[in-house]
């Protein structure tokens, strides 16, 4: 019972973070192009996190947002290991 509950755990914090990491080279103004003025720098996916930049320079920090990518990415990760259970169980039945 332990292994899966730290499996999941694991598996859902390693999907929050490459969903969030990819999602600041994809969100973000002008990423590595250093002659990009006044550029947004975002993380955050599905829900916007942190933002930081742009002409009169602000920063927005949403932690409501953090635990909802977190809860997103944990739901999404038992629906993932639950279909493996399933189809694991139909494809040992099966043999």
């Amino acid at each position: 019972m332990t292994k899966r509950v730290n499996l999941w755990a694991l598996a859902s914090l390693c999907l929050f973070f490459v969903a969030n990491g990819a999602s600041y080279f994809i969100r973000s103004d002008g990423y590595g192009i250093r002659w990009v003025q006044d550029g947004m720098i975002r993380s955050g996916w599905p829900f916007l996190m942190f933002e930081t930049g742009g002409f009169s320079h602000h920063e927005h920090v949403n932690v409501f947002a953090a635990v909802g990518n977190m809860l997103i990415a944990g739901v999404t990760t038992g629906i993932a290991i639950g279909f493996y259970r399933v189809t694991n169980r139909a494809r040992r039945s099966d043999a």
